[in-house]
């Protein structure tokens, strides 16, 4: 039986217009479509058999709404209609030609009745005829390849395959005693851009990106002044649709596959530097080269692979020796960790020049676990050795320390998630010797911190590093207040 907007199903058949009657379906195909609003108590003529003109009736009040939508169209007046890109004709919402031919089809066949009741079937056949030459050009403008809605559709699409992402760390720096014991300086307390970095990560296909990240941030204290510099710049393939489901394969300057806090950003780092080891053998944390990713065991272990200039990237390419460098990594549940190694000959100095070119000098080998237990605690720890420091002191260059003689060094930190927007943390670490500043002997540092979660993307930092030095030790530990945001 006949349903029109919730009506209930009638107890008869009308007799002339049996249930199997085409009409039946057209009808209620258009009422389903929404050109048609059952009377407030939610039926139709109550629960009798339907005559030929009460059939017409129900295609009329169908007729009426159609012509009270296009009217508003034509006003300007909200309704549920849809303009199509580069014309400003208006069609009710979902009308399509099939509808306006099923449409003409009920007319022609219920034409007496329709007269009967006051129907103007001229005026009816010419506003459908208007309507339908409407969706005829709305039809070809939604098809024209060259047209503004494949336009726009095709603007939308490129706009899909390229992202934006990175962070902004504003900081607070406020030091004890002095920097430097032997000049005596004063301490620079200062406020800073640390880092301000925009990532552009471009997808031209579903299995290859383009990556360019960018830096504006002032860097240390006591660096020069704010500048930009490239961070990034690599294109990556992947044989399958994710890196983490098959092999992959990165060339351009990008960061060394080793261990965890060199490829961990500053955005999602709980303490704000990294550990004294890294920094000393991973200053720039990165270079250019040459990598390859390789998960094995259901994506429960990741091979990657890199051949690299050898150098930090600020020191430009004087190294005809590459190096290799390579970790396997692990990751059961809430344990991951790695073990990492790294080789290379030759090392460069803060001039930018190469000593021991063919020699066997750098090296580093680590590992690292991080454990996250009972949903709010998070245990990290991370062990480096090596030998061979690029950017060391020009003067020194053939100092033994500088070349031959390995240091070590080791973090391990603790994270404790007291509320959902407050977290504690505490870390300890430790290198054997600075090769920066030997005399010091073993240096070590805790950062104890509070970090302040103001929402999914911002966090509010307060920490204070205690440093020691074995030898010739000074008052240099440092307050840091910090605002970070990503995005």
């Amino acid at each position: 039986m006949l349903s029109l907007c919730a009506i209930p199903v009638l107890a008869q058949a009308p007799t002339d217009v049996p249930k199997g009657h085409w009409a039946y379906d057209a009808v209620a195909d258009l009422v389903s479509k929404g050109y048609l609003e059952g009377y407030p108590d939610g039926s139709f003529l109550g629960q009798r058999t339907l005559t030929r003109y009460e059939f017409a009736t129900v295609i009329k009040r169908i007729v009426d709404r159609l012509e009270g939508e296009i009217a508003k169209a034509a006003q300007g007046k909200p309704t549920g209609t849809t303009t199509t890109p580069g014309t400003t004709q208006q069609i009710p919402t979902g009308v399509s030609k099939e509808d306006l031919e099923k449409l003409s089809k009920l007319i022609d066949e219920f034409k007496p009745e329709l007269v009967v009741i006051g129907t103007r079937l001229d005026k009816v056949e010419a506003d459908l005829a208007t309507l339908g030459a409407k969706v005829d050009t709305m039809e070809a403008i939604l098809t024209d390849e060259e047209g503004a809605f494949k336009t726009l559709e095709s603007d939308v699409k490129k706009l899909k395959k390229i992202s934006l992402s990175g962070y902004v760390q504003a900081r607070f720096n406020k030091f004890e005693g002095n920097l430097d014991k032997a000049s005596g300086a004063e301490p620079n307390d200062n406020f800073s851009v640390r880092r301000a970095r925009i990532k552009v990560t471009g997808k031209p296909t579903t299995q290859s990106e383009v990556v360019i990240q960018l830096d504006a941030g002032q860097g240390f204290t006591g660096e020069s002044g704010p500048s930009v510099s490239l961070k990034d710049a690599y294109v990556g393939y992947y044989f399958a649709e994710t890196p983490e489901r098959g092999l992959s394969v990165f060339l351009g300057q990008q960061k060394w596959p080793f261990g965890y806090e060199v490829v961990q950003s500053s955005g999602v780092r709980e303490c704000p530097e990294r550990s004294l080891v890294v920094q000393r053998f991973f200053p720039g944390e990165r270079d250019r080269g040459f990598m390859i990713t390789q998960p094995f065991f259901s994506k429960n272990l990741m091979l990657r692979l890199g051949v690299f200039n050898g150098n930090e990237t600020k020191f430009g390419d004087p190294n005809n020796y590459k190096d290799a460098v390579g970790s396997l990594r692990f990751s059961w549940g809430d344990i991951e960790g790695g073990i990492s190694g790294y080789y290379g000959k030759g090392i460069v100095g803060s001039d930018g020049k190469l000593y021991y070119g063919s020699r066997d000098v750098k090296s580093r080998w680590g590992a690292d676990i991080q454990l996250y237990m009972f949903n709010n605690l998070s245990l990290k720890a991370e062990y480096i050795r090596g030998r061979g420091v690029d950017g060391g002191d020009p003067a020194k260059a053939f100092d033994p320390l500088w070349t031959n003689i390995s240091q070590d060094g080791w973090y391990a930190q603790a994270a404790y998630m007291l509320t959902r927007s407050d977290e504690l943390v505490a870390r300890y670490d430790t290198l054997s010797v600075d090769p920066k500043a030997p005399t010091l002997g073993r240096r070590s540092a805790w950062n104890l911190g509070y970090i302040r979660w103001l929402d999914e993307k911002t966090r509010f930092k307060l920490f204070y590093i205690i440093n020691d030095e074995e030898k010739k030790s000074f008052d240099n530990n440092v307050f840091i207040s910090e605002w970070i945001t990503a995005f």
